[in-house]
């Protein structure tokens, strides 16, 4: 945590000294939760922040903040991203990126990764690929990558699905499917839902299991608040 809140006060500084060549474009608030069906495999409660800095009409970099808090095994946990976009026209954006996520008591992982997204207004598609080195830890590192696309069928409600793929350590393999629809209550406020299946491999064994999530989100600048989604390895968990 301490890591994530000397990264996050750095990053605000060089924001206040740029501040006179740069504007905020957008950012959002987000509150949410996240649980599989069988309530025994536990539940996910999170709160989320992200806000996108412009400096000039192609480039602008992207700072996401979580804190997550996962029921049944009573563990708190923190990440933190700061992405680096080069908007090549209206349509199409390029970035890179860095993530940290820390787990209390538990493992730490720093990743780096790739990502671009493309937006007509009604169509929307993202795509990324990290790699993930796990600290203080005898795990081998991973690999994590995922494919969004979404439709807007009016101004207020948006439809999407995605996929996220990890290739763990010591032969873990997680695979995340969801569909979600968010509406637009009115003044940037959005309430979301979703509904996925997670399959975990380990070894010669698997499990799959059904999960859902809702949330509420504040968006402000832009319509659809960042240019980009939150890359943590704790966002592709539902709940533990």
């Amino acid at each position: 945590m301490k890591n994530i809140i000397v990264a996050g006060a750095l990053a605000s500084s060089l924001c206040v000294g740029a501040a006179s060549a740069a504007e905020i474009t957008g950012g959002y608030f987000d509150l949410g939760y996240s649980s599989f069906t069988d309530s025994d495999d536990g539940s996910k409660f999170y709160g989320a922040g992200s806000g996108e800095l412009g400096f000039t009409r192609n480039f602008s970099v992207q700072a996401d903040l979580g804190v997550y808090r996962f029921r049944e095994v009573s563990e708190t946990a923190y990440n933190g991203t700061l992405h680096a976009i080069y908007h090549t026209n209206d349509n199409l954006s390029l970035g890179g990126y860095y993530n940290r996520d820390e787990i209390d008591g538990g493992i730490d992982s720093n990743s780096f990764g790739i990502e671009a997204g493309y937006e007509t207004g009604i169509l929307g598609l993202e795509g990324y690929v990290s790699r993930i080195d796990f600290v203080d830890s005898d795990f081998d590192d991973g690999n994590l990558l995922g494919f969004k696309v979404e439709g807007s069928p009016s101004s207020q409600f948006t439809l999407s699905a995605s996929v996220d793929y990890l290739n763990g350590p010591d032969d873990l393999e997680l695979t995340r499917f969801g569909v979600s629809a968010d509406y637009e209550v009115g003044e940037g406020a959005h309430v979301y839902g979703e509904l996925g299946r997670a399959r975990v491999d380990i070894g010669s064994g698997s499990e799959s299991e059904t999960f859902i999530g809702a949330g509420l989100r504040l968006n402000f600048g832009a319509k659809r608040g960042t240019t980009f989604g939150r890359r943590g390895l704790l966002d592709k968990l539902p709940g533990a």
